[in-house]
């Protein structure tokens, strides 16, 4: 079966032009509210795709820490070593706020970086219901992301009265899934 790439393209609405007049400006801009856009819609991609694939799923034990062990010996009999752990932010509030009769469990950490929960890096996926069940994903097994060239396109002629400019940046590219088994859903159905 061949998969069609998506497109993946957001606007940005009435950037002042005095950005777009400094080089320096507009390429600090670009490089963090389009990437920061696109990066939100590739993202989405890639979960759907993940989703589609119906990777396998269970839960064991008590709790979210003994779900996620055990969901990582889970994946370690399939051959799979996962590493990041997707979770919303209720969930990931949860596991930040763990605590035993001597406090937190969890010391604080830089985001982004290997928790010291099994090792996992800790993605919070943001949501409008924050309802979506945990995943464990090992990146290598997964799939594979391809990404086009991206492009960049503004139309001047929309916000002449304010003195702004809309933006559109666009990439095509695909989130493909060559084994589900590099992931894991945490939910029994």
């Amino acid at each position: 079966m061949t998969e069609s790439l998506s497109e993946f393209a957001v606007t940005i609405n009435d950037v002042p032009n005095a950005i777009l007049e400094s080089v320096p400006l507009m390429s600090d801009f670009l490089n963090a509210e389009g990437r920061f856009q696109v990066e939100k819609a590739i993202d989405a991609h890639a979960f759907s795709q993940i989703v589609a694939a119906a990777p396998p799923f269970g839960v064991s034990g008590t709790g979210l820490i003994a779900q996620l062990r055990n969901g990582i010996a889970a994946m370690r009999a399939e051959g799979a070593n996962p590493t990041i752990a997707v979770v919303n932010a209720t969930d990931s509030a949860a596991l930040d706020l763990s605590a035993d009769a001597g406090g937190m469990i969890f010391p604080t950490r830089d985001v982004g970086t290997a928790s010291p929960l099994f090792g996992l890096t800790i993605i919070e996926r943001t949501s409008a219901t924050n309802a979506e069940p945990p995943y464990l994903i090992d990146a290598g097994m997964l799939g594979q992301l391809y990404l086009g060239a991206a492009r960049l396109e503004a139309d001047p002629f929309t916000g002449f009265r304010a003195n702004l400019t809309t933006l559109r940046v666009e990439v095509k590219g695909l989130f493909h899934v060559r084994n589900a088994k590099g992931a894991r859903r945490l939910a029994a159905t």
